[in-house]
């Protein structure tokens, strides 16, 4: 590869440098089984020089794509397919910069002890049941977490950076992934387990109403069946686990959209005059969860273009 065929927008998945300096890299592979454990999003030349935006212990922000090559042993390059103008991913990526979200140091723990949970149990329903609302309460720890430590801040580690970016940037460039490393057992396709915030951005939310202002505290259909299935669970019932319900995608449309709002307010204590608004405060459910071997393996419309390092730039 040249340094010509890089272009702004592009994902850098980085595997990790050797122990012991690479202890925390890793042990995010080994945890992960994968191969990447950080991610940068390049951002063109700024002031002569070609720089990265990414998300370590220090929060997010930009620095020159030397020095962060200096740190790293190479680069898996990413595309996203079919898109030649990522302007409004770029857009999204100097906002994060510029205000130095923080990396959600305390979140990690969550993480961590969700892959740790889905690679040791078999792929059985009544394991599912009880990994899903595992799952959903690690959820609201993270929330929590990041409402009381981070002020509302919307902190995320460097893979939930990337794909927050894309999300942001609307439909047309949302990631999509054929599975997840965090999802229970074997391939698990995102449209059987899209979170409801998955949907609005999917249906050209900005367009839509808001909601009356007394039905902004619905409960989510698959939250019910998650705490559902889980109840049967701890009633040693195998009769009351089932799999996921579906719903007409205009009616999750719509709770989507009223579950937007209260989340919203919730974690951010800002009601939103838009979803578009919304979506500028909080991520998805979905991108809290996706880690760097996501982005490698599982998005069916990222490309990998090669490998590089830093001679690149020589």
């Amino acid at each position: 590869m040249t340094f010509e065929d890089l272009k702004p927008g592009d994902i850098l998945l980085c595997p990790p440098t050797p122990f012991p300096e690479g202890w925390i890299g890793q042990a995010i592979i080994l945890l992960t089984g994968g191969k990447v454990s950080h991610t940068a999003m390049y951002c063109g030349e700024k002031g002569g020089e070609p720089r990265i935006a990414h998300s370590d212990l220090r929060g997010i922000y930009s620095m020159p794509l030397k020095d962060f090559l200096d740190e790293s042993p190479g680069c898996y390059l990413m595309r996203l397919k079919d898109q030649a103008d990522l302007l409004p991913v770029l857009h999204a990526i100097d906002s994060y910069a510029d205000k130095g979200n923080p990396y959600p140091v305390m979140n990690f723990g969550v993480l961590g002890l969700l892959i740790i949970g889905n690679r040791l149990a078999k792929d059985t329903l009544r394991n599912r049941a009880f990994y899903d609302f595992t799952m959903l309460v690690g959820l609201k720890i993270i929330q929590e977490i990041n409402k009381h430590k981070y002020k509302g801040k919307h902190a995320m580690t460097c893979s939930q950076f990337a794909s927050q970016c894309f999300t942001d940037a609307g439909a047309l460039y949302d990631i999509q992934f054929d599975k997840l490393i965090l999802g229970f057992g074997g391939v698990n396709s995102i449209d059987d387990r899209a979170s409801l915030l998955d949907y609005i951005m999917y249906d050209n939310s900005n367009g839509l109403p808001l909601p009356d202002e007394e039905d902004t505290h619905a409960v989510p259909a698959n939250e019910d069946q998650i705490i559902s299935n889980f109840m049967g669970l701890m009633r040693n019932d195998s009769n009351d686990i089932t799999a996921p319900e579906y719903v007409e995608e205009h009616e999750l449309s719509k709770a989507a959209l009223k579950l937007l709002i209260a989340l919203c307010e919730a974690i951010t204590g800002v009601k939103p005059s838009s979803p578009g608004e919304a979506l500028d405060l909080i991520s998805s459910n979905r991108n809290y969860f996706v880690t760097p071997d996501d982005l490698l393996m599982n998005a069916a419309n990222l490309e990998e273009l090669g490998y590089f390092d830093k001679s690149i730039l020589a």
